[in-house]
């Protein structure tokens, strides 16, 4: 998150495999503090929430296939 604050990104690749497990909790403070984000969460776990069904959110399954990447981009 101090790299977020230092460099305010126009796109966020986050993956949500993090020894703190606050992947998925900090959606919601991402989009409200950088609202034009481009957010992509890489996790081999999917949640149903409609929190999760956002515009600029794209979320990634492990394995991640870095062609689709490139495609999306």
């Amino acid at each position: 998150m101090e790299l977020l604050e230092d460099s305010a990104p126009d796109i966020i690749f986050l993956d949500n495999n993090l020894p703190d497990g606050l992947g998925w909790d900090m959606v919601p403070y991402i989009f409200s503090t950088y609202p034009g984000v481009k957010l992509n969460l890489i996790s081999a776990y999917h949640p149903t929430s409609t929190l999760f069904e956002m515009k600029n959110l794209k979320i990634w399954e492990k394995p991640l296939d870095f062609r689709s990447i490139e495609n999306y981009l």
